[in-house]
């Protein structure tokens, strides 16, 4: 089965990814994303433990990893490894699968060989966050057909549908495996400490956005000084904490006033500004617009 999602991706508390319809019998989920009948143009920065492959059917979307921007056009396949931090924007309408998936449906038995020798060089990889795959070569256009012979799969869910998948995700893994052998020979297994922090903080940021907090308040939660908390963001998200802040602020009330009807001032109450006026002139800011007048062209 797929599920078909137009409207934004449903995220935690903690900015993990909500993923709906999971079955534990069968840990893989796929879903047509379609933003063409929505006016929010962004996915914020988020995470989830499965391994995740995106491949566009239409328009275009920009991908923000902690260390790479990829511009995907129509054709274009990327990997997302697991628990990675991503972000993504909506350059035009677009159309995409996005597959999800437990590695284990793959490799078999917890810390099996299999895992050991294929999964663990590439989930630790410290150079591997994400990979794309524009079929520009032979092998590329494999690994896309594979994609695509594994989604028409869940499509039609024929007899057997669900070892077609494991088969195609196996064989566009193993691709993936021999795509990547030169950056696995020079990289290091990955330490993890900047996406745990990062982890921590924007859980923190998610849960206390309404309330006045303050730089401090973001570092302590992750039990790091101010001046390393500025330098773990500008690594993971190229901005600083407070920026940061408000763009999710922002962006957040945007969301409001196209998806609710609540009052201007509530919104702004609620998605932590001090006053309706520097309300109105950030958001002026960021859209070019007052919320009132985005409320209505939108």
């Amino acid at each position: 089965m797929i599920q078909v999602r137009r409207s934004p991706i449903q995220l935690a508390k903690n900015n993990r990814e909500i993923l709906t319809e999971k079955d534990e019998d069968f840990p893989c989920i796929c879903v047509l994303n379609e933003n063409s009948t929505v006016a929010i143009k962004e996915v914020p920065w988020h995470w989830h433990d499965m391994i995740e492959f995106n491949y566009v059917i239409d328009g275009e979307v920009r991908i923000f990893t902690q260390d790479h921007t990829y511009n995907l056009k129509r054709g274009d396949l990327i990997f997302i490894n697991s628990n990675v931090l991503h972000h993504m924007d909506f350059l035009e309408n677009v159309k995409y699968y996005a597959l999800l998936l437990d590695y284990h449906f793959l490799s078999g038995a917890y810390n099996s060989a299999i895992e050991q020798k294929y999964f663990t060089p590439i989930l630790r990889c410290a150079n591997l966050p994400s990979v794309l795959l524009q079929p520009v070569t032979p092998r590329r256009i494999r690994m896309v057909e594979n994609m695509i012979t594994a989604v028409e799969a869940m499509r039609d869910e024929e007899t057997g549908f669900e070892l077609t998948v494991r088969e195609q995700m196996s064989r566009l893994w193993m691709r993936l495996f021999d795509e990547t052998e030169e950056i696995r020979a020079n990289s290091l297994l990955s330490s993890n400490q900047d996406v745990e922090r990062m982890k921590v903080m924007l859980e923190y940021i998610y849960a206390h956005y309404m309330d006045p907090i303050t730089l401090d308040e973001i570092a302590a939660s992750a039990g790091v000084s101010g001046r390393e908390c500025t330098r773990c963001f500008q690594r993971s998200v190229g901005s600083s904490p407070i920026r940061f802040l408000i763009d999710y602020r922002v962006h957040l009330a945007a969301e409001k006033l196209l998806l609710t009807s609540e009052p201007i001032s509530v919104i702004s109450e609620k998605c932590g500004f001090a006053s309706d006026s520097y309300f109105g002139k950030t958001f002026r800011e960021y859209f070019g617009c007052t919320p009132r007048e985005y409320r209505k062209q939108k």
